[in-house]
Order: C-alpha cells, then structure tokens, then sequence
C-alpha cells in the first residue's frame, strides 16, 4: 500500500555557495527528471526557472500520467496522509520505501513507483527520483523498468530521446544499488535535505506507521529503519535495465529495449552536467547537429544559445567564400 501527502514537500537549502546554479534553481538538490532534462537541452531548462511560464498539461501527458497511474494501482492502493512539517512529507516517502522492499524481499514479484535518493558516485549532489516498477526475472534477479508512453503511433522515438531513456535508467540503478550497499549514510541525508532528526513525526504519520508494523516517534528513527531495511533486506542489486514503450490508443506495449549499464559513460555524462550546477561553468544549449529540439522549444524566439550559434555558423559559412 502506498502513501500520499496531502501537502507538497517543501525544499529548503542547507548550506554551501547560495549563488551557484544548484542553489539559485534548484535549492540544493536534484531530482532525476533535472538531470535528463539537462542532458536533453541544458539552456532549455534554465529557461524554464528562470522566464515565467504557464504549464499546459497537453492530452499526451494527461493519458500517460493517466497509465502510470493505472499500472501503480495495479500493485497497491493509495492511501492520503495529512502532513505537517517537511519530516512528514519524507517520511511518507520513507514508508513507501518500506513497502516496497519489504515486500521484494518477501517474495512480492514486482512493486512501483518507489521512491528513490542518494549522492551518484558520492559526487557531492543529492538526487532524488521515483522508479516506475522494480521486478523479479524468471532467474531471480532485479530489473528495473522505465514506462515511456508513445501519443502518434507505435515507433520508437529517435536516438536522442531512447539515450535519455537509459540515462534515466541507469541513475534509477545506481541510486538504488548504493542504498543496498549502504554508501548513504544518516548523516549525509541530513546534511543534504536540513530535516531535525529529533523531529516527532505527526499523529496522522505515526498511525499509519503503527498500521504498518512500525513502531518509532522521531523522523531519525525512521530514516535509521530505511537504511537498515535496505542493507539488511537480503536485497540484490539491479541486474538489468529495460524501458518499455507503450501506444497510449490502445495502453498496450509494443516494444521492450534493454539498456546496457555502462558505469564509465554514466560518471562521464554526471560529471558533465554536475560542473554546471556547481558553477564551473556557463550554460550550454545544444549542439548544430541537434538543432532539430529547438523546433519544439518554448524558448527559441529568446535563446541566446541559438543566437550565438546561428552567429558563429553564418561567419565560418562567409569566410568560406
């Protein structure tokens, strides 16, 4: 059974350069949708935080919110919990958690949408993200699955978008893997989120708790039972990385691509774009040979990235002559 906070959580920063990009955007933490909207077109996502904008929900996203939804109910029902503090609100996430593993390692064959956070590589950044469905193979091993809806016709998107996909998975694996293998300590989360670790969970948080077979008070208990579940569970690592394409006429999947984990390639990209939310570097748009994006980009009309480019192709084309 999943949770529900009735209330959004609230970030705050902690500590650290309040004027590097992680801070001025992102109030010191990333979530997995950041950094593959950042691979896709990293100029494209500063201008979303920084140019107000009115989100439309278009009637693709609504169908495939509407299919995540349906699949996740398939698995658990969902139960709202009133909230009143920031503790609440990650303890909900830390009981969603639970179910989950302690439903893997009791023999559950498949759980989704389960929480995910930690430090990639232990490279400093906080990441947090939700993995669409974690399973067991016929062999026995853990797989991790990403649900990509298609709105038009039963293809495959392009190259850039299937590179995304396992980008996504990949950091879905790894986030994972590191809980099991305990590299997150209590103190790093805390240190990262700014949570009070002597923090009395509310009423609500604590009975439903209680409901569950968990019987602690403070928000520190908690986070302890979670790291400990983790490490202690008998939980394998990932084995295997797959995301499924799905035709939302008809909500049925008609092609399955695995990804290859490739761990060298990961720290590459991460490092990548961790130099930008760190400030060593200015923003980049995308490159001449994938100009095609900014056919679709709010911002085109605006983007110096474009500006600049379009500059520096039209002086190597007039020296040419």
């Amino acid at each position: 059974m999943a949770t529900k906070s009735n209330d959004e959580d609230k970030h705050t920063s902690v500590d650290g350069n309040h004027t590097i990009p992680l801070w001025t955007y992102r109030r010191g933490r990333l979530s997995v949708t950041d950094i593959t909207s950042q691979s896709w077109c990293e100029q494209q996502l500063v201008y979303s935080y920084t140019i107000p904008t009115i989100p439309v929900e278009n009637e693709a996203m609504s169908k495939g919110s509407s299919m995540h939804l349906a699949r996740e109910l398939e698995v658990h029902d969902i139960v709202p919990v009133n909230i009143t503090s920031k503790e609440d609100s990650w303890a909900i996430k830390f009981l969603n958690m639970l179910d989950g593993i302690k439903g893997l390692a009791n023999g559950r064959t498949c759980i989704r949408e389960l929480p995910i956070f930690g430090e990639l590589f232990g490279k400093g950044i906080f990441v947090v993200g939700v993995i669409d469905e974690i399973r067991y193979n016929d062999k026995g091993e853990l797989v991790v699955s990403e649900l990509k809806s298609r709105a038009k016709s039963r293809t495959l998107p392009g190259k850039a978008q299937r590179r995304n996909h396992a980008l996504q998975v990949m950091i879905y694996k790894e986030l994972f893997d590191e809980l099991v293998l305990g590299h997150l300590t209590k103190e790093r989360f805390i240190h990262h989120v700014g949570v009070d670790e002597t923090k009395q969970l509310g009423d609500e948080v604590v009975l439903h708790m209680k409901k569950s077979g968990i019987s602690c008070v403070s928000f520190g208990e908690l986070l302890d039972i979670v790291l400990l579940q983790f490490q202690f569970s008998d939980l394998p690592c990932v084995h295997s990385l797959v995301v499924e394409y799905c035709f939302q006429g008809d909500c049925q999947s008609f092609a399955t691509e695995k990804v290859a984990f490739d761990s060298d390639w990961l720290i590459n990209r991460l490092d990548h774009h961790f130099s930008f939310w760190r400030g060593d570097r200015e923003v980049q748009g995308v490159e001449i040979e994938e100009a095609w994006k900014c056919h679709s980009c709010d911002f085109t009309e605006i983007c110096e990235w474009k500006k600049q480019k379009e500059a520096e192709c039209m002086a190597r084309n007039m020296a040419g002559h």
